[in-house]
């Protein structure tokens, strides 16, 4: 078998083996190569389990299995070459340019419909991250590298939803909690997985940072995960908390997550692209199409073009609808950035990139926001922020922060009640930070949504509350300015 393939490139290297690009020399098609040493029983064992794994897998969304072939001490396990590379190098190259919210959806259902794939198989993947993400040359999904994965007792698929396991494997940051913590998983640990991938999407950043593996597991644990980026949607905003829930009972699975508003048409997208008339069917296996249309029958979301269980029609007036009310939130918050900011008398932060002359300095100065306080003081620099931080250590000022968004409904109701606490505390700053504006400034001060108020003294924060509570608002700085 290995004198039917051309060595190419070398493209890894691992713990297991290695991994190259081939070219079948009879079909003239590259495809990749792991080699996988087996001299120990053992090895031989993970090796030719991972190599039947792949074979039963069968599915436009799985990395496709090709040949196995034994050459000497090694194992060669020959599957789908992906030119697009892995989805972590893709988040590389966009480190400073945002996907498109759109793009994101599209391929997390596409994920999704790979990992429903897997766990229906009776599979756990155990390794899913965006290295184990691969994209094709049209930028298509395939999950991949099922070293680690587990088979789990037949009876217990075809959801996994009781499925579970003890062994502690994987990579820690996209471990989940109950891992952690040393209790039996099942399916939701691979929706955390997910959950870590799409924050990646989001974020470009790992969810869950630190420098040992100690705090690490402390912040997986407490669901402690960055805050995310506030250029995106609410909805998307909540799809990730859903998947980052501490608690798996709280997690949605992935058969339930293929039926999310936000994620159901890009499903049937791709299951209409790939099996319709102009679809990419004849450069997949049959067995691939057939698992793929028997899953989206049973999930109520195959189109077929001589009618299904659910029609075209009902999925395109879904589509339309779920299309008309984003259409709708988009206008709403439009609508807010051209109005609510003038009649609370504050200047949109477009407006003032769009006229930076006449635009007032930045406050760097001590004496300057001494010189605000009784009133709010917008924060528009990074230097802003310092002066400000060290104004309440030189003075013995406190301050309160309200960290807010141009697109934030929430913040726009409650900034009159700030502006009134501002007045009647005139022996405190208060201060503004636009998180749009200040991203830094929101990261390092671990504001994970909007509005988010702060109380500083001297330097240090002292209190938080998250959230438009009036009630709450007025407590706190009554507590700490009284």
């Amino acid at each position: 078998m290995a004198s039917s393939y051309q060595e190419l490139n070398c493209i890894g290297r691992g713990t297991q083996g290695s991994v190259y690009t081939v070219r079948h020399l009879e079909e003239s098609v590259t495809y990749v190569l792991k080699r996988m040493h087996i001299a120990e029983s053992e090895q031989r064992r993970a090796a030719l389990l991972e190599a039947e794994t792949l074979q039963r897998l069968q599915h436009p969304g799985v990395v496709g299995y090709r040949d196995t072939f034994v050459d000497g001490e090694y194992l060669s396990l020959v599957m789908e070459y992906c030119e697009g590379g892995d989805l972590a190098s893709r988040i590389a190259a966009n480190r400073d340019r945002p996907f498109a919210e759109e793009q994101i959806l599209q391929w997390v259902a596409q994920l999704a419909l790979a990992l429903h794939h897997v766990h229906e198989r009776g599979v756990l993947h155990r390794d899913l991250k965006t290295q184990n993400v691969f994209l094709t040359a049209a930028g298509q999904i395939k999950l991949g590298d099922f070293g680690i994965a587990k088979q789990i007792a037949p009876q217990s698929a075809p959801t996994l939803s009781g499925a579970l396991t003890a062994t502690c494997v994987g990579t820690p940051y996209y471990m989940s909690p109950e891992l952690f913590r040393g209790e039996a998983y099942g399916g939701k640990s691979d929706a955390w997985a997910l959950g870590c991938v799409l924050f990646e999407l989001v974020a470009r950043r790992r969810a869950f940072q630190s420098p040992n593996l100690n705090s690490l597991s402390v912040k997986v644990m407490r669901g402690e995960h960055g805050p995310l980026p506030p250029c995106y949607s609410s909805s998307l905003h909540d799809l990730v908390r859903s998947l980052l829930a501490v608690q798996p009972s709280n997690r949605p699975s992935i058969s339930s997550l293929l039926s999310h508003p936000m994620l159901r048409r890009h499903v049937v997208a791709f299951g209409d692209a790939t099996l319709g008339p102009h679809g990419e069917a004849a450069q997949l296996a049959h067995a691939a199409l057939a698992a793929l249309r028997s899953q989206l029958l049973a999930l109520g979301l195959y189109v077929g073009t001589s009618g299904s269980s659910t029609s075209r029609s009902s999925i395109a007036a879904a589509a339309a609808e779920e299309s008309a009310l984003r259409t709708r939130y988009e206008g709403l918050q439009s609508y807010l950035q051209r109005t609510v900011w003038d009649r609370i008398g504050w200047t949109a932060k477009h407006l003032a990139k769009e006229k930076k002359d006449d635009v007032k300095p930045a406050v760097t100065a001590g004496y300057e926001l001494k010189a605000g306080m009784g009133g709010v003081v917008s924060l528009h620099s990074d230097a802003d922020w310092s002066a400000a931080l060290q104004l309440t250590k030189d003075s013995n000022v406190a301050m309160v922060v309200d960290f807010t968004a141009v697109w934030c409904g929430p913040c726009q109701r409650i900034a009159p009640l700030f502006a009134e606490l501002a007045q009647q505390h005139g022996n405190a700053l208060f201060v503004k930070v636009d998180v749009d504006e200040l991203e830094d400034v929101m990261h390092s001060c671990e504001v994970l949504a909007m509005p988010t108020f702060q109380i500083y003294k001297g330097g240090e924060k002292v209190d938080t509350l998250t959230g438009a509570n009036e009630k709450k608002l007025v407590d706190m700085v009554t507590e700490h300015l009284s």
